[in-house]
């Protein structure tokens, strides 16, 4: 029912582009109320990593996975590594006919253990509480724990997080 696997062809690359895209316009409606510019920067930033993929995502530092269910895409994450054994959760998005169905769980669980198998100590995230509702506690029931809120952020409940890997 549900396939997840990690991008290995020129055609994921394409796939993952059209998710990134997605991500980028999702992000843009979300933030815009509360900040135009930071709005249009954020979708701007998911653009530019969609016209350059794998990027920050290729091997052998990276992944990016896809979820497939019954035969049609329905998201994707990613994990880049920002310092020596510390790498980001980044980019889970699950297409909304696909939502509340257990896909960000498993895409996220699946993410965790690659970055582990990457031999990474320590994975980082951040979020916003009145943006990605639910998210906090998604990412709460896999371990992360808040490190702290995003000072200078226009967006209220923006916070760090931080799992220790195994």
């Amino acid at each position: 029912m549900l396939k997840i696997y990690p991008v290995e062809t020129d055609e994921d690359l394409e796939v993952v582009k059209e998710l990134f895209v997605e991500y980028a316009d999702c992000i843009f409606e979300l933030v815009r109320p509360y900040s135009l510019s930071l709005a249009k920067r954020l979708s701007e930033k998911a653009l530019r990593e969609a016209n350059g993929l794998p990027g920050e995502y290729a091997k052998p530092k990276g992944c990016i996975l896809l979820a497939e269910y019954k035969g049609a895409i329905a998201g994707c994450i990613a994990v880049s590594e920002i310092a020596e054994g510390v790498c980001e959760f980044k980019r889970i998005y699950v297409k909304p006919k696909f939502r509340r169905m257990g896909i960000g769980k498993k895409l996220s669980d699946e993410i965790i253990k690659k970055a582990t198998h990457l031999q990474y100590k320590r994975m980082h995230l951040h979020t916003n509480e009145d943006l990605f509702i639910g998210a906090k506690e998604l990412y709460t029931s896999l371990g992360f724990k808040e490190t702290g809120h995003i000072e200078g952020s226009p967006l209220k409940n923006s916070v760090y997080m931080e799992l220790e890997l195994g």
